[in-house]
């Protein structure tokens, strides 16, 4: 598959360059008929329009918290990956992992996710599922808008919504031909490429975009023999050819992406406030330098969407097949003149089938009804190898999961009153996971996980004039059990009840918008790390469990303001309130949960001074603190507060643009992610240092 990735990737970028040619002999006169065409349905007449609920609704008029960035605000703060937008987005952390940038942890409101686990978050893009664990890194390019959604979703999108969505709508074709291409060079010798091109094959009926991206880096940090531990190569090909003819409308998508990245980019230490620097600057103490985390996902989905009077007919049909090693440090040191090195294969297949029927929007009565099917197959299988001392093979482990899952769910909303609305919602769901053990202890072994639940969702929203919305709603989600990959142990599903009140505005024509929101979520069972004694091979290994009951409170407040032409100033808020009620080992009771970052708190704004026809210079600086987050029920790993600065400045014309920009430029030192590997020490993963990069773009 890495021969086929780096050929797709190639075709795309070739075919993008001779597109451009082309195209830049076919663009109307008028530069704007094309952008203005992509942002219908995005914002209109300053009202900014979402597809969160599955319709088109303006922002203000949904009951939900929920954080928009259109085109303009991806590229000014030049959004690639979600650690980006989490710090514009209060309520949310990302943190990027220690799989080389695989699965990065995203917490929405201190509900986040452990390797092994189920997502807490789920990814849509264009209203498709993203496939599990799908990195998101270097592929938000071409992108309409990102709708950032929180609370649980549950009653709409099923399990593993706990946490919340995020939607991402990629561009559209049309019949307007369209060239972009954009390159990156900055620290750390990090290199990328990406483009997208788009043009009709039939006028007004068949259209056709292809997008791909390339980075590669050599890093940050160094492990103990010199050798470059945090390197990235990664890769993005997209296709997405569509057939509009009323009343159908046909949708097919086609991306392969995938990476291979360092791996163990981590240090070991005794308490959470070590950092890199500390040790020699240098990963001194994994001593297995070759680790690595290779990723292709193959993922392809037919959208048909049928206007029928009455409703729209929705189907969505999806094939993913992702396979990965990882090669990763298994005795982190501890064994002086041995070397255990641990490659973990995955294998993972979902076919899936989705049909919905959505009713008009200027119904006075709406509703939504529909159907989920899916069925998957992983295998996962470990081997553990001496690797200094010739021991060769110690032993290895293997399992094979069978997924059978089945979803029904329907939502209303009714105009009570011209300004008052009641919306409810409701999903079952039921997920089925099969377990054979094929080696390691026990063999044969069948393992049965079954998780059926409801999710309600109720809300009742106040248009207290035109430009204020007040609403209150209560939900619930879950996110699906299962079985430890590394021992195969089970754990329970997660249960949520969320209690929400908040309050929208806009003022002076949208040039002043303002959310403010109130929860408090009763949490059952968090799925959380914990260690034990691998039953296989006898070494500490980290596996899931799950936490008794727990309460979130928080509050969240965010504002972005244009008050002049040209400035656009933002500031974003958020404090979370956790406490851990019930649990087997009763000395955690009272503690923060694990995932609580305690506060955040982000203050930026852009100028965009005319410098002569068509060439602007844009001027932008963002200031982002992250408060205390704690990562274990004990409470002993806590990563302290910091402060990160960004910059960016550019020259853009409507055909091309320069900009140079930076990232934490004042070399704040935090760490990025800490667990505990035995007791009384831990394995963590730095954050990154200052980096700055240049930045150079076309478009025709």
């Amino acid at each position: 598959m890495r021969e086929l990735k780096l050929a797709s990737t190639a075709i795309v970028l070739v075919f993008l360059a001779s597109a451009g040619s082309a195209n830049a002999q076919t663009m109307p006169e008028d530069e704007n008929a094309a952008d203005s065409t992509a942002e219908a349905g995005t914002e209109t007449a300053n009202t900014i329009v979402v597809t969160a609920r599955r319709r088109e609704e303006s922002l203000i008029d949904v009951p939900e918290s929920i954080t928009v960035f259109s085109a303009q605000n991806i590229a000014d703060a030049e959004i690639d990956e979600a650690a980006d937008f989490a710090q514009l987005t209060p309520g949310v952390v990302v943190q990027q992992g220690f799989q080389g940038g695989d699965r990065p942890i995203i917490v929405f409101r201190g509900i986040g996710q452990i390797g092994g686990t189920a997502p807490s978050v789920v990814l849509l893009s264009d209203g498709v599922y993203l496939p599990a664990g799908d990195p998101l890194r270097n592929q938000l390019f071409d992108i309409e808008r990102i709708e950032v959604v929180k609370g649980p979703q549950g009653a709409l999108y099923g399990r593993d919504t706990i946490g919340g969505v995020v939607n991402v709508i990629t561009k559209e074709p049309d019949n307007y031909p369209e060239f972009g291409l954009r390159g990156t060079y900055g620290s750390a010798d990090e290199f990328s490429v990406a483009g997208a091109a788009s043009m009709p094959l039939v006028d007004d009926s068949l259209f056709l975009r292809v997008s791909g991206s390339y980075l590669e880096s050599d890093g940050f940090f160094d492990n103990a023999n010199g050798t470059d531990q945090d390197v990235r190569e990664e890769y993005y090909a997209r296709a997405r050819l569509i057939w509009d003819r009323a009343p159908v409308k046909a949708d097919l998508r086609a991306s392969l992406n995938g990476f291979k990245n360092g791996y163990n980019a981590g240090f070991l230490s005794a308490n959470a406030s070590t950092y890199i620097d500390d040790v020699g600057g240098r990963l001194s103490v994994v001593d297995l330098d070759d680790g690595f985390n290779e990723r292709d996902v193959f993922d392809v989905a037919l959208k048909l969407d049928v206007e029928a009077g009455f409703a729209t007919i929705t189907s969505i049909s999806q094939y993913v097949h992702s396979e990965q090693t990882l090669r990763q440090d298994a005795d982190f040191g501890f064994a002086p003149g041995l070397q255990v090195a641990r490659t973990s294969d995955t294998n993972y297949k979902a076919l899936s089938q989705e049909l919905r029927l959505v009713s008009p929007t200027e119904d006075r009565f709406r509703w939504i009804a529909g159907a989920f099917y899916e069925s998957s197959e992983t295998d996962f299988a470990t081997r553990d190898e001496e690797i200094l001392a010739g021991l060769g093979l110690l032993g290895g482990t293997s399992n094979q999961t069978d997924g059978e899952r089945f979803g029904l769910f329907g939502q209303f909303d009714f105009d009570i009153a011209d300004r008052l609305t009641v919306s409810g919602a409701i999903r079952y769901d039921r997920d089925v996971q099969d377990q054979l053990v094929l080696s390691g202890l026990p063999v044969g072994q069948n393992n049965r996980q079954v998780t059926a639940q409801f999710s309600p969702k109720l809300s009742l929203t106040y248009e207290i004039a035109d430009e204020a919305t007040a609403y209150v709603s209560f939900g619930e989600g879950f996110r699906s059990g299962g079985f430890d990959a590394a021992s195969s142990l089970p754990f329970g599903a997660e249960l949520l009840e969320s209690y929400e009140a908040g309050l929208k505005t806009e003022f002076m024509n949208g040039r002043l918008r303002t959310q403010l929101a109130a929860f408090h979520i009763n949490y059952s069972n968090q799925q959380v790390a914990v260690l034990i004694t691998d039953p296989n091979t006898g070494n500490l290994i980290t596996t899931t469990d799950n936490l008794g009951e727990s309460e979130i409170r928080g509050i969240e407040f965010s504002l972005s303001a244009s008050p002049v032409a040209g400035l656009d100033l933002f500031a974003n808020v958020d404090y979370l309130d956790t406490e851990i009620t019930d649990d087997p080992n009763p000395a955690v009771i009272g503690n923060q949960t694990p995932f609580r970052t305690e506060y955040t708190l982000s203050l930026g704004g852009q100028y965009r001074q005319p410098l002569g026809e068509d060439l602007d210079l844009v001027l932008r600086g963002e200031w982002y603190r992250q408060g205390p987050q704690t990562w274990n029920k004990a409470n002993t790993l806590v990563q302290e507060s910091y402060d990160l600065v960004s910059v960016r400045a550019a020259i853009e014309t409507s055909r091309w643009s320069l900009a140079i920009s930076g990232e934490n430029i004042f070399d704040a030192e935090f760490n990025d992610q800490i667990f505990e590997v035995a007791p009384g020490l831990n394995f963590t993963y730095p954050g990154l240092p200052a980096r700055w990069r240049a930045t150079a773009a076309i478009k025709f």
